[in-house]
C-alpha cells in the first residue's frame, strides 16, 4: 500500500466525523456535552425538543465515538468523550463561533 492509499482511510475518517456534525442539533447537543454532563430530559428542555428527538441525535454522536454514556440507576448521563478528536472539535466549534460573531 503506498502512501496516498494509506491516507484515503483518514479522509474517510474525517468525513465520517464531519458528516455526524453536519447537523446545527448534533454541533449544539455535541457543544452542551463539552460543557457538562447531562441527561436527555434535561437536554430536551435545553433544546426544546422532544426526548426522543434528542435521543435519536444522541445515538448518532454515540455512533460517531464523539459522546459517551453512564448510568446511574434508571438515569442515562452523556458527556463528551475526553479524546483528542472531541477536545479539536469543541475547540474548533468554539473558535468558529467566535469568528463569526456568535455567543455560544
Amino acid at each position: 500500500m503506498n502512501e496516498k492509499e494509506a491516507w484515503a482511510g483518514d479522509f474517510s475518517a474525517v468525513a465520517q466525523i464531519m458528516k455526524q456534525l453536519s447537523d446545527e442539533v448534533r454541533v449544539r447537543i455535541f457543544w452542551i456535552l463539552c460543557h457538562e454532563e447531562l441527561g436527555v430530559l434535561e437536554l430536551a428542555g435545553l433544546m426544546k425538543m422532544s426526548p426522543p428527538a434528542v435521543s435519536h441525535h444522541l445515538k448518532v454522536l454515540r455512533q460517531a465515538d464523539l459522546i459517551s454514556a453512564r448510568r446511574d440507576g434508571r438515569q442515562v448521563y452523556y458527556s463528551s468523550k475526553d479524546r483528542p478528536v472531541a477536545h479539536f472539535l469543541q475547540s474548533m466549534i468554539e473558535n468558529l463561533l467566535s469568528l463569526s460573531g456568535t455567543e455560544s
